[in-house]
This record gives C-alpha cells, structure tokens and sequence, in this order.
C-alpha cells in the first residue's frame, strides 16, 4: 500500500480523491496538512489574468470560423461541436508544447493551415506556458499519485518531476493470475465466484474494465451475489441536465420530435400529450380545435367510443397548450430556469449541483447566443456534464476502467484484455490524426507509443494480487485472440476458468384460490362471455386470466395487420344486405364500397391516409377473389340467406350460478322448417371432433344449439367458409422416374378442377339430410370424415362446457398451453413459462367399448 506523507500536496485526478481521503484517514486518522488537488486546478495558481471556460473559447473559435473560405474543406464543419472542440484540443496541445508553425504542403494541411491562423489569436491559459514553466519552485512537498496520464498530463508531470515533484505509489506486484473464460458476461461471474471464495474484503478490491459496456452485467452479477461495489463514473439520479438539455433542444429545433421529448421529460405524467400527437401529428402547432367539429360516422375501424376518447384527448391537449404558452415563445433562460426549479417540490444536493453547473455554463455564453444554432455547443456541453459524475460515496468493490488502476487497492481484476482491446494504445485520430501529426514538432508516434506501454505495465505492477481475464468469444460466439503484449508481459499462457451456471428457473405458482376465482370470474353469480372466452381457457387458462381476470389489453394500432379480417367481414355484411346480387359486383362497385368503409377514418386519421388507400386497393381485389369463390358457392346452395351478424344469447342455470353466453354469427341460411349456420373465416379452419372434446372448438356447435332454442328450426348443419384468396397450385402432370423410361401423366381439366373443389370444400359438421338444398352434397358431406349427431353434439358440448367452468372456478390458471398457443398470445412477453405445451385433456366421458 501507500505511505501517505505528512505536510504534502497530492496531485491525482478527481474521480479518485475520495478513495485518497478515504487512505488519509486509515493512516493519519486526520487530513491535517495534506492538501489533495487534480492537476490542473494546482497548476492554476501560476496562471494570471481570469482565462475564458472552455465553452466560452467554443463560441469564440465559431464566430472566428465565419471568416474561412467557401472553398476550405472544413467549411461545413465550421459550426459543428466536435470539430471544434477538435480544433481546441489540438491548440491547446500545441501552445502547451509552444508550436507556432504548422504543415500547409497537401491541401488538407492549407485547409486546416487557414482555419488554425484564425484560431491561434485567441487567447488561453495555455499561452502562458512559458511563464508557468519559468516560475515552478522547488516541489520537493507535491506528490503525483501513480496511475496512467494523458499525453498533455504526462507532460506536465514530467516538467513537476524534474522540479523535484515525486511520484506516489511504487511496483509491489506480488501474485499474477491470467484467466481465459467463455465470453464477456462469464467474466463477471467469475470475479464474483472468486471474490466470495478468497473471502476477499470488498474494500480491497479494484475492478479495471477495458470495455466501459460491460458495466452493466458485472454491477448486475455483483448485485445478484450481494457484492458491495461504487463505480468511479457515477450514475446521477438528477434530472436537471435531461430536462435542460430537452428544453434546449426544443428551442433550437421547434418541431413534433422535440416537443414530445420535451413533455416526456419534463412532464411525464401529461402522456396524452404524447398520445394525441403520435395520432394527429399534422395538428402540432395548429391551435384550433379538429375533431370536435367533426361529426361521427359509423365505421368498423374507429368506433364511437373511440372516436370520443379521441376528442377528449384534443381537448386536453389544447388546454395543456394554453397553460404551457411561454414554451412556444422566444427561448428565455430566465423564465425557463423559473420553470424547471418549480418542478422540483424536493431538491438534493446533486439537483442543485447540476443546476448551478447549468446556469454557469449560460452565465459564460449567453451574450454569444443569438439565434437556435447558437444553442448547439451549450447543448453538447451540459451532456458532458452529465455524463461525467464522480461518485459521492465509496463502498465496496471500486469499479472503473484500466487507466484508474492505482496502488490505493491491493487486488486488481483487469477484464477484457483480448488482442483488439489491450493494450488501446491512444494515437492521434479525426481531423489532426497521425498524418498529420507526423508533420509538426509535437512529439513523435514512437516515442508515445514507449511511453504509453511503459505506463500500462507500470501500473499493472502498482497492486499486489492482479487477475487478468481474457474472454475468447463476444456474445455472439465472434472469437477473440489473446493478447501477445499481456503474454509476453506474464510470461505465461491464460488458463481457462469457469463456474456452473448460478441460474436456477423455477415455474411460478400462480395458481388462483376458489374464493378468488370466483370473485373474479362468477361475479354476481353470473358468468358472463363469449364462447370463444372458453376456447381460450382451454387454449392456456394464464391467457384468460390475464384478459377476463386482470383485464389486460394489447396496445391498439390502426395498422395491425389483423384489422383486415374484421373490415372484410363488415364489408361482406354491408353488401350482402344491401345488393341481392353482391357476388356479381363489378370492382368498381366493391371499391366503392370499400372506400366508403374508409372514409370517415382518412378524415380523422390524416397521417394513415396513404396506409388506408394501400388497404382498399388491397382489400377490393381480395373481395373481388372471394365474391368469386361465394359466387360458385351460392350457385350451388338454394338455401336462402336470413341473418348476419346475428346476436344471440344463451342462458342457463349450472350449479349455483346462471351461464350467459353470448356473441354474434356471421351468417345464418333458412328454410320454412331449416336452418344451416356459416361462420366467415380469413384463413383455412377445420373442426374436428376431438377439438371440440377438448373445448378448442366450440363456435359452430354453440351458435347452432343456441339458434335451434331461438328459433325452434331444425338444424341441418354448421360450417366455416374460409375467405382465403391465396391461389391454388395448378400442377401439369405427375413424373414417373421408377420405369426405365420415366413416364409423365397430364392431369386433364376435369381432375384439376376437382382438386380445386376439394381443395375449397366447406369444413364443418352436418346433422341432417341437407341434399335437397345443394346440388353438390359432396361439398357439404365429405366422406371418410368423423361427423358426430346432433344428439351427440348437445350431450358432450355440456361436459365440455361443464368441466371448462368447473376449473376456472377452482381457480386453475398456470400458463400450460396447447400447440401453437404462444404464436400470436398478446401476453407473450411478460408469460414466464416457457413454452410449456401440454396436451389438453378430453373433457367428456367416453363409453367403454
């Protein structure tokens, strides 16, 4: 460890001078006497005169760049924020290195020639190098704390050296582990298996990143295994810069995206600001009212309900708009100050840190802020602020990257040193790069190279236990090599290490207690739904908790594609009811139709307007494909067409509760004595018997059991008619390869016409003689298929039914699922079980044979 010498200053840098303090304490009990400063603000006691901030020099180098030439290639980049912190970083390098003349050989160099010869003029602190360097005394009391330095740091602390300055912390490396493990995050799980297996102290221990994105899986292995840890790089919790720089950004840009960020920042709970406008984004900035000027139209994609939540949000919005009025005036620092201070009720020390460091940073540059592009380097330099937070507090594990490597802690953990990220040498990039370096009296590639490893490998000696870790893949199995200078260094080939996997998944019990589920799903005694609410608890009875029990809901977006099947079948039903002949309609007409169902919802949704025109192209030529296929249906069917959309209701008493089953059907065919039921389907289904055993399939039997007590017909069957529009695959013939000479057999157009029939056969079940109304009957009565009696249909249908109510009230809700099930659930995302398919049970009693 250190020794902490009386009477001393101590120069280190400010991410690390609480763990100093912290080792001043442990060894002097007190802080008497030694002074802990950075660099830089030591040497600004040398300095005269009141030099300008940074940000002030940024605005000074911007207008200086008006005068360059319309041919320079940097003219674009005269204004732009890293080109001219670029242009400060290399000045301030070279002034520091006292450097007056430049390269202007290619044309590259001229550019940048003009654009330094405007810069240079202005003044920094760094113009008094000469002086500063002339005025040291002797530094035999000033002490630098040993870690890795910037090229313009290591200068100056070479400069304090030869003035008698010392370094603090010597090599004391005493134990070297070098480690390969699988990939990055099995890293982390290691350092934590041999933190709690060494019984290493917390307190001891240094973590040295060398990728800053792995921060997040090792705080979250730590936090798992209840490892303390303080990263250098604090995670602030103000949101004083984020709401700043929001604002900022708004008054620069003035459009939707900004303004949207703004609300999210500053007002997160007004989120219907943010839902107005994700709806209506060609109302901002018009303050007059739109849709409630707009009469309703009956519609199947915006229905009234919605149509009047939409009008609730405008005219919350508009109301919001008057109250907030100063955020669409000229940007005013001292109004938006007022402002941002009145949001905050409970202010920390951090919020008023970052407040102060804010109205600091105005306080420099505001007389040079004229117009919105003037905002842009204040905006870019409160995100530095932002991003540079120093911890206030040190616990535990010290975590930081591999230039924070210091002898103030006895164990070292370096990750990630694969060829690619180790040693990094830091080489001059972007505008002022080697090659250009290369040509000025800075110092040269190589020599800064030998001092940079000289650094690296000195502080990897500065602790007295260093793990080194090498990971040979990323995380998507990318291999990594290992790195030839920490082998070399070493003297030594890594060891592959690895622990067992700490993760143990664990299905949870979310089964329901009876008294709750039936309080949640038998309120009122009653039991209320449609049939398909069943189908879904025999699907996965998690799904239907989570939609008839918590009432979740997907979000609703106009443009899922599923919005199509709903506005065909409305379609259908407008013009089934309104032209006897609706199969034989001409594309206008159903266009007609189509665009009309449109209509009102281009007016409200302006932004969907070309969506909704693409939809009605394609929704006309589906229709035109399914007239076709109803066309030949119809011609064949004599039955005639009674109801659609056919609101039934179905009551009956089951125990001690009353079952209301309800829904519509699509499509209802009668006789003087019959009736047959249709139910429009976007894509092929089938129903067969052991589905229906299985309450998967339960539509069609309940609409005829319910329509049969209604209205006291004989059912003569139910059947789905699929709308499919998809073409059939029209094969020339079948090839025999088996004979010596292969032999080819051409279908002829009766057997493709006959597979087309088959192909398009109705799917369903019938219960009696439906011949004398089809000319086809194979088309209603496919052989070799299972169709059950009515009889048999009412009697399992009970079962069925009965023992689906029976588990939902005995409060059975694990996410156990049949096949398929997971494919297109709303609640995939937040289910926790895996994908756990089941075979759903039989629910019917089954005769002995």
């Amino acid at each position: 460890m250190i020794q902490i010498p009386d009477n001393s200053t101590i120069l280190a840098p400010a991410t690390l001078h609480l763990s100093l303090y912290k080792e001043i304490l442990k060894q002097k009990k007190d802080c008497l006497g030694i002074q802990v400063l950075t660099l830089s603000s030591w040497l600004s006691s040398f300095y005269h005169g009141q030099n300008k901030s940074d940000i002030e020099i940024l605005y000074l180098y911007k207008d200086a760049l008006k005068n360059i030439s319309l041919s320079n290639a940097f003219y674009s980049s005269k204004e732009d924020y890293d080109f001219l912190n670029a242009c400060l970083d290399f000045i301030k390098m070279a002034k520091t290195y006292q450097i007056h003349d430049f390269p202007c050989s290619t044309q590259k160099e001229k550019d940048l020639h003009e654009i330094l010869n405007l810069l240079y003029p202005i003044q920094l602190k760094e113009d008094q190098t000469q002086e500063v360097l002339s005025s040291l005394p002797d530094l035999e009391n000033i002490y630098i704390l040993k870690k890795e330095y910037s090229q313009l740091d290591s200068y100056w602390i070479q400069v304090l050296i030869d003035h008698g300055a010392k370094w603090l912390g010597d090599k004391q490396l005493l134990t070297t582990h070098y480690y390969s493990v699988a990939n990055a995050r099995k890293q982390m799980e290691v350092i934590a298996n041999l933190i709690i297996e060494n019984d290493y102290s917390a307190d001891d221990i240094f973590i040295a990143l060398n990728n800053p994105s792995d921060i997040n899986v090792l705080t979250q292995i730590l936090t798992a295994h209840k490892i303390p840890f303080t990263t250098i790089q604090e995670v602030h919790t103000t949101s004083i810069y984020n709401e700043w720089i929001h604002y900022l950004t708004w008054a620069k840009d003035m459009d939707l995206k900004s303004f949207l960020n703004v609300v999210q920042a500053l007002y997160p709970n007004d989120n219907y600001l943010m839902q107005y406008y994700t709806l209506f984004p060609e109302q901002f900035l018009k303050f007059e009212p739109f849709l409630t000027t707009l009469p309703y139209k009956d519609n199947e994609i915006i229905d009234s309900y919605q149509f009047t939540s939409y009008q609730k949000l405008e005219q919350d919005t508009l109301k919001w708009i008057h109250d907030h009025a100063f955020l669409f005036d000229a940007y005013d620092f001292i109004k938006m100050a007022k402002h941002i201070q009145n949001l905050h009720e409970q202010v920390t020390k951090e919020d008023l840190n970052a407040f102060n460091d804010v109205m600091s940073l105005i306080q420099d540059v505001h007389s040079h802020i004229h117009n919105a592009n003037d905002l842009n380097i204040l905006i870019h330099q409160i995100q530095n602020l932002s991003a540079n937070q120093k911890a206030n507090s040190i616990e535990g594990v010290f975590i930081g990257s591999r230039q924070d490597i210091t002898n103030l802690r006895p164990i070292v953990f370096l990750t990630g040193t694969n060829a690619s990220a180790f040693p990094a040498l830091k080489l001059h990039t972007g505008i002022f790069d080697e090659a250009y370096v290369q040509n000025t009296d800075l110092p040269n590639l190589e020599t800064r190279i030998q001092n940079q490893q000289a650094q690296i490998f000195d502080c990897l000696s500065l602790c007295e236990i260093l793990y080194v870790f090498y990971p040979q893949s990323d995380y998507q199995g990318k291999n990594y090599e290992p790195s030839s200078d920490i082998e070399n260094w070493l003297q030594q080939k890594a060891e592959f290490i690895t622990t067992p996997d700490s993760f143990n998944w664990t299905t949870p019990n979310i089964d329901l207690n009876e008294t709750t589920a039936k309080s949640i799903f038998f309120k009122d005694d009653h039991f209320k739904g449609s049939i398909s609410r069943l189908e879904s608890y025999a699907r996965c009875p998690f799904s239907h908790a989570l939609k008839y029990g918590l009432y979740l809901k997907e979000k609703e977006d106009i443009t899922d594609i599923r919005i199509r099947g709903s506005i065909l079948h409305h379609v259908l039903e407008v013009i089934s009811k309104d032209r006897q002949e609706y199969t034989s309609l001409s594309k206008k007409e159903i266009h007609h139709y189509v665009e009309n169902e449109f209509s009102f919802a281009k007016k409200v949704l302006l932004q969907q307007v070309p969506w909704f025109d693409s939809q009605i192209e394609e929704i006309t030529e589906k229709l035109m494909l399914i007239f076709e296929q109803l066309h030949n249906f119809e011609s064949n069917w004599h039955m005639n067409m009674d109801k659609q959309e056919h609101k039934f209701s179905y009551s009956y008493p089951w125990n001690e509760y009353t079952i209301d089953l309800y829904g519509y059907i699509d499509r209802i065919d009668s006789s003087n004595t019959s009736f047959c039921i249709f139910d429009y389907k976007s894509s092929d289904k089938d129903i067969k018997i052991d589905d229906f055993e299985k309450g998967l399939s339960l539509q069609l039997a309940t609409y005829t059991l319910a329509y049969e007590k209604e209205s006291g017909l004989i059912p003569v069957g139910c059947f789905y008619i699929a709308l499919k529009t998809t073409p059939e695959t029209l094969t020339y013939g079948k090839l025999n390869y088996r004979k010596k000479i292969p032999e080819l057999t051409v279908n002829d157009e009766k057997d493709i016409a006959d597979t087309f029939k088959v192909n398009r056969r109705l799917n369903g079940w019938h219960f009696s003689d439906a011949s004398i109304y089809c000319d086809d009957i194979k088309r209603y009565m496919p052989v070799k298929r299972a169709n059950p009696s009515l009889e048999t249909i009412k009697k399992e249908w009970t079962q069925v039914v009965d023992s689906l109510l029976e588990d939902i009230k005995s409060g059975q809700a694990l996410p156990n699922h049949v096949q398929d099930a997971c494919k297109f659930c709303a609640y995939r995302s937040i289910c926790r079980n895996s994908a756990n398919e089941v075979e759903p049970m039989l629910r019917v009693e089954k005769e002995e044979e």
